[in-house]
């Protein structure tokens, strides 16, 4: 992950734990809400600060729950956690079509077959406004 990826997800999180909402200075880690076991990008809106008793906390609870392989049960597994009644399902919705949109993304780089085209798709994605 780039440092000012980094930096970007601990200034929009007001460099608090999006669990217990406590502000830490240091030692925030930064989540992939969409994993990367399941190709969760390094993008911002896959990004929320944790804390390392709360990031701990998630994946035990991620585990008692039985690790999903289903994107749409992910989310619905994470908000639930961090006690979000306000995330409705047009937003989790949106969150899925940013996710499938990556993969697309990520499909075409690897089926790419000039490896110079390659790196300058990859860039070309990476650097373009959001």
């Amino acid at each position: 992950m780039r440092k000012q990826t980094r930096q970007e997800c601990i200034l929009r999180d007001g460099f608090c734990c999006v669990k217990c909402h406590k502000e830490h200075r240091k030692g925030l880690q930064i989540h992939h809400v969409m994993p990367r076991r399941l190709f969760g990008p390094d993008e911002l809106w896959n990004l929320a600060c944790l804390c390392q008793k709360c990031h701990s906390n998630w994946h035990k609870y991620e585990d008692k729950h039985g690790i999903c392989w289903d994107p749409r049960g992910i989310l619905q597994l994470y908000f639930s956690w961090l006690e979000n009644d306000d995330f409705l399902d047009d937003e989790i919705n949106m969150l899925l079509d940013l996710y499938q949109e990556n993969l697309k993304f990520q499909l075409e780089i690897l089926l790419e077959d000039d490896k110079g085209s390659r790196k300058s798709k990859k860039q070309a994605y990476f650097n373009k406004p959001r």
